[in-house]
């Protein structure tokens, strides 16, 4: 099982455009740039599930507290894209350790990239990190799951192109800009 080291680089790519890029855990220093990051992409209105809301410090404080707990029981990791020194993305795999103990072997990933780093192949190569660190760091782990709106074209060609199937979906599940549309389910079983 591989340990949570905060900080410790995971990988080193060039994006589409030849730009320098690194995978990394998060570290503490990370908290300001996180939060900015957050209520940037928050603010733009796109697929996430918290947009229009705008996180405090003290809020995201508690959640990266929270992740590094997570982390160091071998439940949850996050992974940040660092581009020309810039946060580009970041992302999330976790198990449902917390929720069900039926459900444990079971991880949920998420994603978010920056507005002027989308279109780059940042997603492409997070998803593979997220789904190798679902494999590698994360106890007891057999499907990767994900929740994605349905009108997200692009990230659902994605997830496709990387193994994951649509499984089912939620009529109406997220409101997106004041209009419902389905919550779609993907899974990806990495194990058994």
């Amino acid at each position: 099982m591989q340990k949570f080291i905060p900080g410790k680089v995971l990988k080193e790519f060039k994006t589409r455009s030849g730009k320098p890029a690194i995978l990394r855990y998060t570290k503490w220093e990370d908290l300001s740039e996180l939060t900015k990051y957050v209520n940037e992409v928050s603010r733009e209105n796109i697929y996430v599930g918290f947009s229009g809301e705008q996180l405090p410090r003290k809020e995201e404080a508690a959640w990266l507290s929270k992740l590094f707990k997570d982390a160091d029981a071998n439940e949850r990791v996050q992974v940040l894209c660092i581009v020309d020194g810039k946060l580009a993305g970041a992302g999330t795999v976790n198990t449902k350790a917390n929720l069900l103990r039926r459900c444990r072997h079971i991880a949920t990933l998420g994603i978010m990239i920056r507005k002027k780093y989308r279109g780059d192949g940042i997603g492409t190569v997070m998803m593979e990190e997220l789904i190798k660190q679902a494999k590698t760091f994360l106890k007891g782990i057999r499907i990767v799951e994900l929740s994605v709106f349905a009108e997200n074209k692009p990230a659902i060609k994605l997830y496709k192109e990387l193994g994951f199937r649509e499984v089912g979906r939620i009529p109406g599940g997220l409101k997106h800009r004041g209009k419902y549309q389905d919550d779609v389910i993907m899974v990806l079983k990495i194990a058994g």
